[in-house]
């Protein structure tokens, strides 16, 4: 059987931008956080939203636990 049908293959795994799903050629990608993406600016966006995230966690009150299921 002939799965590639022509097609040119990358190998097992082909790699899409975190922010905009293009798919990234092989050599050209930027890794943050274990995401590839396609440009740095793409990178930046999803760091920044990333840190954002993170304070948000920070800054929220801690919920107690009553001992309940509710």
């Amino acid at each position: 059987m002939n799965f590639n049908r022509g097609e040119k293959v990358m190998g097992l795994f082909t790699r899409y931008c975190g922010v905009c799903g293009r798919k990234i050629e092989k050599g050209n990608d930027i890794v943050r956080f274990g995401k590839h993406f396609d440009s740095e600016e793409h990178a930046e966006q999803y760091t920044k939203e990333i840190e954002k995230r993170r304070q948000m966690t920070r800054e929220a009150p801690a919920r107690r636990s009553s001992g309940g299921c509710c």
